[in-house]
């Protein structure tokens, strides 16, 4: 899955899913369950994707695992998100924060905001998407989740720049990237940092006012 090879990844998690429902194993089902609808989420097929998650949701109530129920309702979440449903996607975003919160699970807290603060964002409610995208970076800090911080770093350097403040989101991508690249880390985030801050540095460059030079008067050209 991490080398975007859907194809062996959705054939994998089904002979796992198949194995476990052979046993039984409820929570392994759960699991594999959620990883599948991962995998049809990141091909664009939500239907799919969502009818997986609802299935390891419905697994993860029954068996009262609190930690995977937030992580089904946060993938949930960002299904909806995926399909344009901002309603819904808050919603289970939400949901899954009171999960996290109760169980005292920080990790999944700052994903539950930083979900929250993509919502609010796209929905152009960006005070409520910076300050939620603010608490994700200092629970990322406080746990000491790099990944996180970079993504939270990321969110809030994207803030910037719709809002207009290009230098800002300047400092905030080159921090993101800077952890990515500490991390090794490769694929869709890093590049999706690299090419906002290719934007800035092109739109700063147009925005540089040009040098006008004024001629002498003995350059000008006789009149007549």
């Amino acid at each position: 899955m991490d080398r975007g090879d859907l194809e062996q990844a959705e054939q994998h998690y089904k002979q796992v899913l198949d194995i476990h429902r052979r046993v039984p194993n409820a929570l392994s089902q759960a699991n594999a369950l959620g990883n599948l609808g991962n995998v049809y989420a990141r091909r664009g097929d939500l239907e799919h994707a969502e009818e997986h998650h609802k299935q390891a949701l419905e697994i993860d109530q029954r068996i009262g695992n609190l930690a995977r129920q937030a992580e089904d309702l946060g993938n949930l979440g960002i299904v909806y998100g995926m399909l344009g449903d901002l309603e819904r996607a808050e919603e289970h975003h939400k949901q899954a924060l009171e999960i996290d919160r109760r169980i005292d699970n920080p990790l999944g807290e700052a994903q539950d905001l930083g979900n929250l603060g993509i919502v609010y964002r796209r929905r152009g409610d960006l005070d409520r998407a910076g300050e939620h995208h603010r608490q994700a970076l200092e629970l990322d800090r406080r746990i000491g989740h790099l990944l996180g911080q970079a993504e939270d770093l990321t969110n809030l350097g994207l803030l910037a720049e719709e809002r207009g403040q290009a230098d800002e989101a300047r400092r905030l991508l080159t921090e993101a990237l800077a952890l990515c690249e500490r991390m090794a880390v490769t694929g869709e985030g890093p590049e999706k940092v690299r090419a906002a801050l290719r934007l800035l540095e092109e739109a700063a460059g147009e925005e540089k006012p040009r040098r006008r030079t004024r001629k002498r008067k003995d350059q000008e050209p006789p009149a007549g």
